[in-house]
């Protein structure tokens, strides 16, 4: 019974041929059939540069799979002033700061559903 209410990523096929001998059906005990999705941590693994930032900001990830990214940058009020999100596979991105006034902006990078590094962003003119 044991090896029967695992998931297949944890037991393997015993799991598959346990449920077979048990007549153990996965829904009845909400059983998962797959691994989770679980978005990659990249905390520590994100380069937000240069900063101060004149025209340009670049944001380097430097871990592999972290699949949809979205960075979003905030005035000092709160006010969401860019956000861009793109897609694994893609770990270099930069966006113009031109159309933004100089000042303290606050960042926060999220990675799937979770959001996983915030920083600060000096914005020079």
């Amino acid at each position: 019974m044991n090896i029967a209410l695992l998931t297949p990523y944890l037991g393997g096929n015993a799991v598959y041929s346990a449920r077979v001998m048990l007549g153990i059906d996965p829904d009845d005990y909400g059983l998962p059939y797959s691994r989770p999705i679980v978005p990659l941590k990249i905390e520590n693994t994100v380069k937000v540069y240069p900063n101060p930032a004149t025209t340009e900001v670049n944001i380097l990830t430097v871990a592999e799979e972290v699949g949809d990214v979205s960075f979003e940058l905030f005035d000092m009020l709160g006010c969401k002033v860019i956000s861009v999100k793109w897609t694994d596979g893609m770990n270099f991105h930069t966006f113009s700061t031109i159309g933004l006034k100089a000042g303290f902006y606050t960042y926060r990078i999220i990675a799937g559903t979770s959001i996983n590094e915030t920083g600060k962003l000096i914005i020079s003119k």
